[in-house]
C-alpha cells in the first residue's frame, strides 16, 4: 500500500508528509503489538552489566557503521565517488569480522554463516531478487511521472495492482510449497520474474494506463512467490534458536537489494528516467534475473542439525 498512500500524500499534502506519516504509523504499530502480540515466556534475569556484556554492542556498532558508510558511498557513485567513505566502511567491516570471530557471543556468527551454504545462497538470491523488484518499485514510478506525465497520486494507484497481486500470490505459493517443495516454487517464481521483466521492455513503446496496470499486476505474482519461497528457504536452512538473527539478516538483504537498485537507476538514468534509460534498466533487470536463477538452481534444502 506504500506507493498508493505515498503518491496521494505527495499529490495532496507534499513530500514532507512522507516522513511525518511515520510517526502515527509507528505509534499505531506499538499499540497493536502491545494489545495483540502473545506474552513472552519467562526469561532469564540478570544485571544490566551482564546484559551489556553479552549484547556485543561493539559488534552491532561495527555492523551498522560499515553498512552505513559503504551504502552512502554507493549511493553517490554518480556523479561523484566517495573513495574515503568506501575505504572507511571496508576497514570497519574488517574490524567487525575480526571481533565477531573471536567474541564468545557474537552479534553475527560468521562461522555459522560460513558453514551454512544453503542459508548463504538464500541471502544472496533474495538480495539480487530485491534488486530486480526495486528496479520496478523505484524506477517505474519515475518513468510514469517523467516520461508519461502522470500525477503522483495516479502513479501511486497504478502501482496498486503490484501490491494486490502479491497478496493473492502468497497463499497460492504457500500451498504450492506444501505440495511441490520450496525449491520448485522458488525456481518457478524466478522464471516468471524473468518473463515479466522482459515484458517491461514493452513500456519503451507505450505508457498507456491499461498496459501499465497489466504489467504491474503481473510483477506482483513473482514478487509474492519468490518472497515467500526465499523466506521459507531461510527458515528451513536455520536452526530454531538462530532464526531471530537469521530473519534480521534476511531483511538486511532486502535493503541491500533496494539500495543496489537505487544506485543502478542513478547510473543508467543520470539524465532522467525516460524510455531510452528504461530500456537499459530492463536489460539490467534481465541480467539480475539470470543471476537469481543461477543461485536458486544451486540451493538445496538440507536438514538442519540442532544444538546438542
Amino acid at each position: 500500500m506504500g506507493p498508493v498512500v505515498g503518491g496521494l500524500l505527495v499529490g495532496f499534502v507534499g513530500w514532507e508528509s512522507l516522513f511525518l506519516i511515520n510517526v502515527p504509523l509507528a505509534l499505531a504499530a506499538l499499540l497493536i503489538v502491545r494489545k495483540a502480540a502473545p506474552p513472552d515466556p519467562v526469561r532469564e534475569r540478570g544485571s544490566v552489566a551482564e546484559l551489556v556484556r553479552d549484547s556485543d554492542l561493539p559488534g552491532i556498532a561495527g555492523f551498522i557503521g560499515a553498512l552505513l558508510l559503504v551504502m552512502m558511498a554507493a549511493l553517490n557513485v554518480a556523479p561523484d565517488y566517495r573513495w574515503l567513505m568506501l575505504a572507511g566502511g571496508m576497514v570497519i567491516a574488517a574490524l567487525f569480522a575480526w571481533r565477531e570471530l573471536r567474541f564468545a557471543k557474537p552479534f553475527l556468527d560468521l562461522r555459522l554463516l560460513g558453514r551454512n551454504r544453503p542459508l548463504m545462497l538464500v541471502y544472496l538470491a533474495f538480495a539480487v531478487f530485491s534488486s530486480v523488484y526495486y528496479f520496478v518499485f523505484f524506477g517505474l514510478p519515475q518513468l510514469l511521472q517523467e516520461a508519461g506525465g502522470y500525477d503522483p497520486g495516479v502513479v501511486g494507484l497504478l502501482m496498486l495492482p503490484l501490491a494486490g497481486m502479491s497478496v493473492v500470490a502468497t497463499p497460492w505459493a504457500v500451498s504450492a510449497m506444501g505440495r511441490f517443495g520450496v525449491r520448485r516454487v522458488l525456481l518457478a517464481g524466478v522464471v516468471l520474474l524473468t518473463l515479466v521483466a522482459a515484458l517491461m521492455w514493452l513500456l519503451t513503446g507505450t505508457l498507456a494506463i491499461p498496459f501499465v496496470v497489466v504489467l504491474t499486476a503481473l510483477m506482483g505474482i513473482p514478487y509474492g512467490t519468490v518472497s515467500i519461497a526465499t523466506n521459507q528457504g531461510m527458515f528451513v536452512s536455520t536452526r530454531p534458536q538462530d532464526r531471530g538473527v537469521a530473519a534480521g539478516i534476511y531483511q538486511t538483504c532486502r535493503y541491500v537489494g533496494a539500495i543496489t537498485a537505487t544506485v543502478m537507476i542513478g547510473v543508467f538514468a543520470s539524465g532522467g528516467v525516460h524510455q531510452d534509460s528504461w530500456m537499459r534498466m530492463v536489460l539490467a533487470m534481465l541480467v539480475l534475473c539470470a543471476v537469481t536463477l543461477g543461485i536458486s538452481v544451486l540451493w538445496r534444502q538440507q536438514k538442519v542439525q540442532p544444538h546438542p
